[in-house]
């Protein structure tokens, strides 16, 4: 029997769009059994959601699951912390949106 693929919020004031295109994106990745096929799927799927519903004026939809930096951290909007898991593997991500260069 194959493992789901669980996606957790971790945000508790979470952006209500990010939440839904999260919402949204989980029952489609649930059932694929491989690792790199989920990761790729949600971070697609979920960015397409974002910016597909975007609220604001913003300049890119992001979600992104490495160590990162930002030089003005005042151009970050609606950021949501989720975790991704299979079995033994989990990572997670920062969903964002961003203004202007980064």
């Amino acid at each position: 029997m194959a493992t789901a693929v669980a996606v957790t919020i971790l945000t508790s004031a979470a952006s209500a769009v990010i939440s839904a295109a999260i919402n949204q994106v989980a029952p489609t990745i649930a059932n694929l059994g491989k690792w790199d096929e989920a990761r790729e799927a949600f971070t697609q799927q979920t960015v397409k959601g974002m910016w597909d519903n975007k609220t604001g004026d913003y300049g890119a939809a992001i979600c992104y699951n490495m160590a990162y930096e930002v030089s003005n951290t005042d151009q970050m909007y609606e950021k949501t912390s989720v975790m991704l898991e299979l079995e033994l593997l989990h990572t997670d991500y920062d969903c964002f949106y961003m203004s202007g260069p980064g």
